[in-house]
């Protein structure tokens, strides 16, 4: 059957690495996304307006009913604890997910245990199969449906055929027949029902059972809560995160014992090898040691809290049996004096065993109450063991700094010491070299005097035999001075000369263009008039030749 658990919210799953050939190991990659639980379904969405749109449009989804799953916190020695990462194996399949708190990632890991469909996968942590009709998980009195005579109430159990099942914290579950209207009505005859006798306590009347009404949801009777069907079971979310503290404790339990050996194994290598000098210490990794010691501690806190959480609710649904046994152990009794009043002594017998009965239930009820009580206390005690081993990791610790400090500071003063013995051998050692220094300064400056006196000597010397060449130089000198001035005038001039040439180009060329466009101005006109020209010169040519001809004598 598919549980009826929702759950829905913000997750951050971690995607499947891809495996490539080139790639180093690459930063796990996280995706949020909103996930919804219905039932044994397991939906997520990019967005939690998609989600509006059904299973139908999920992206993803998990039949965590199908595979078994169990939920569990994150552990890996090779990371830092994070209490808001979630484990989750379905099947042969491993999810890792990440909530936005510790609360709701413990929500999350008690919504997500499953128990698998097929009988395989991850065991449930639900009570174990009761009789028809159900068991309270911790040990109320619970009756079943199953019919074991033709006359039915809600104490026929105590009749042949009735079958006491102890529920997993020592209750009793019984299964009796279906219960009729009159909560003590095992005592009627089969007579059919009269209307006008139907009552709560009929079987004082004239032997008619009244005529069963339609039972209400649960087959609450008049005993405050006897019922024939199961009211009294924990949510399967709760059951499933108790079930998943238990193997988390089992599994913290196993992991310390494997830590003990190893610590044992690795004092016994120390023991072989020569200690570390106190100030040689890596306090770093003490203090990462500590600190990885301290969150084991913790990881085992929170499951004696679990253990507690457990212990309250056992107790607090033990006192309701109590409660509802005692309620029925007083209308009982009134009932087998209202019987013993009318003679019924058979009833009244029924009753007083129907009595002893439910005293003993309630004895049962009490001492469950004071075993969880017991629990309680033991894991409070636990819970102070484990303050005392996190205060002595920490005094462990800061002995080990104390003890490393100081040593820290001896070797600084041994250091110091034999820093200083040096330094005082250095500085005798200087102080000579610095006499020497002295000495060998005070006869550089004697030599020095007697090099700068020869030195004003020779260039006494050299004035005397060079005092006429060098007034000749200077008469040189003054030459090149003023040929060097009469060679920069006459450049001046050349620059000057240069310009005036190069406006006369300009002039020249303006004036070339002025012509060229007066003659393209007046180039038809010339045509035209070098045209009439030729033809003036032609009929002059012409009229030439015809007075030439006019004047040659003519022949005779």
């Amino acid at each position: 059957m598919a549980s009826d658990r929702e759950l829905d919210g913000w997750l951050a799953k971690l995607a499947k690495a891809k495996s490539t050939r080139t790639s180093a190991a690459a930063a796990p990659l996280w995706q949020r996304r909103f996930f919804q639980l219905k039932g044994d379904m397991l939906y997520f969405w990019n967005t939690e307006e998609d989600a509006k749109g059904g299973p139908s449009t999920a992206k993803w989804s998990l039949d965590l009913g199908a595979k078994g799953a169990l939920a569990t916190p994150f552990s890996d020695p090779t990371q830092p604890p994070d209490d808001s990462r979630i484990e989750l194996i379905a099947g042969d399949e491993k999810f890792s997910f990440q909530a936005d708190s510790e609360v709701e990632a413990e929500m999350w890991i008690a919504a997500l245990t499953t128990p698998s469909r097929s009988g395989g996968g991850v065991p449930s942590a639900a009570t174990p199969a009761a009789p028809a009709g159900g068991g309270c998980m911790f040990g109320g009195m619970d009756i079943s449906s199953a019919p074991s005579a033709p006359q039915a109430s809600a104490f026929d159990f105590m009749a042949g055929g009735a079958t006491a099942t102890p529920d997993m914290f020592g209750g009793m579950a019984t299964a009796p027949a279906p219960a009729t209207a009159s909560g003590f009505d095992f005592m009627s005859s089969p007579a059919a029902p009269s209307p006008a006798t139907a009552s709560a306590f009929d079987f004082l009347g004239s032997g008619a059972s009244a005529a069963p009404p339609p039972a209400a949801p649960g087959g609450m009777d008049m005993f405050m809560g006897m019922s024939a069907s199961p009211t009294a079971t924990l949510p399967a979310a709760d059951a499933e995160a108790i079930k998943t503290a238990e193997k988390e404790k089992r599994r913290k339990e196993k992991e310390a014992k494997k830590a003990a050996e190893a610590a044992a194994a690795a004092a016994a290598a120390a023991a072989a090898v020569v200690a570390v000098p106190d100030e040689d210490l890596d306090l770093q990794l003490k203090a990462a040691e500590a600190e990885v010691a301290a969150s084991n501690l913790v990881q085992k806190r929170r499951l004696l809290y679990l253990i507690q959480a457990d212990s309250i609710k056992k107790r607090a649904a033990l006192a309701a049996d109590v409660a509802r046994s005692q309620a029925a152990v007083q209308a009982a009794v009134q009932a087998q004096g209202e019987a013993a009043m009318a003679e019924d002594y058979e009833r009244a017998a029924a009753l007083g065993s129907q009595i002893e009965y439910l005293k003993s239930q309630e004895a049962d009820a009490i001492a469950g109450q004071a075993k969880a009580a017991n629990e309680y206390d033991s894991a409070e005690i636990q819970k102070e063991q484990l303050d005392l081993e996190e205060l002595q990791i920490f005094q462990s610790h800061a002995e080990d700094c104390r003890r490393c400090l100081v040593a820290r500071e001896e070797k600084t003063r041994r250091e110091a010491a034999t820093v200083n013995a040096a330094n005082d051998s250095t500085s005798s050692a200087l102080a000579a070299e610095k006499g020497r220094l002295e000495a060998e300064e005070a006869s550089l400056a004697v030599k020095e005097k007697e090099l700068a006196a020869k030195s004003d000597e020779a260039a006494a010397a050299i004035g005397l035999e060079t005092a006429d060449v060098t007034k000749e130089k200077e008469e040189w000198i003054g030459k090149q001075t003023a040929f060097e001035a009469e060679i920069a005038e006459l450049m001046r001039q050349l620059e000057l000369k240069k310009a005036e040439a190069s406006q006369c180009v300009a002039n020249i060329a303006r004036c070339d263009a002025v012509i060229d466009a007066a003659k393209a101005k007046h180039g038809k006109t010339l045509k035209k008039l070098s045209e009439k020209m030729e033809k003036l010169a032609a009929s002059r040519e012409a009229t030439s030749q015809a007075r030439a001809a006019d004047c040659a004598p003519i022949a005779i």
